[in-house]
This record gives structure tokens, C-alpha cells and sequence, in this order.
């Protein structure tokens, strides 16, 4: 259960990433930078959504960088 779990957030991820990538002059809502004053309005705890953050915003989890088109990709 637990290995099916974990596949299915690779997936959450994987296509979460894909999206950001193409998302042109969209803006992301959530999970978003600075977002954790809204962890109050949640009526329990999202580590999916804690995932998702650390991966589009932060070197944590994935090295993600810039390329000179404005995309981002994984090292």
C-alpha cells in the first residue's frame, strides 16, 4: 500500500511539474510561493501539497533549475 502511495504521488509530481512548465503567463494559486498563511484555512494537514511546494520552489527534494528560455527543468 504503502509503494502504491508513493507511485501515485511520482505521478502527482511528475505531472504537476509538467504543467508548470507550459503554464505561459498563468500564475500558480496553490501551492505557491509564500502560501503557508493559508495552511490555517485547511482543515488538516496536505504533505501533498507540502511535496508539490518544496519541488516547483525550493532545491529540496529535486535540483530544479532555470534555462535561459524562462523554463525550468531537473538537473
Amino acid at each position: 500500500m504503502k509503494r502504491a502511495s508513493m507511485l501515485k504521488f511520482r505521478d502527482i509530481i511528475s505531472e504537476t511539474i509538467s504543467e508548470y512548465q507550459r503554464r505561459g503567463n498563468f500564475v500558480r494559486i496553490f501551492p505557491a510561493k509564500n502560501c503557508k498563511m493559508y495552511d490555517k484555512y485547511f482543515s488538516g494537514a496536505r504533505p501533498l501539497n507540502k511535496i508539490l511546494y518544496k519541488v516547483l520552489y525550493t532545491s529540496e527534494i529535486l535540483p530544479f533549475k532555470k534555462h535561459a528560455g524562462g523554463t525550468s527543468a531537473y538537473e
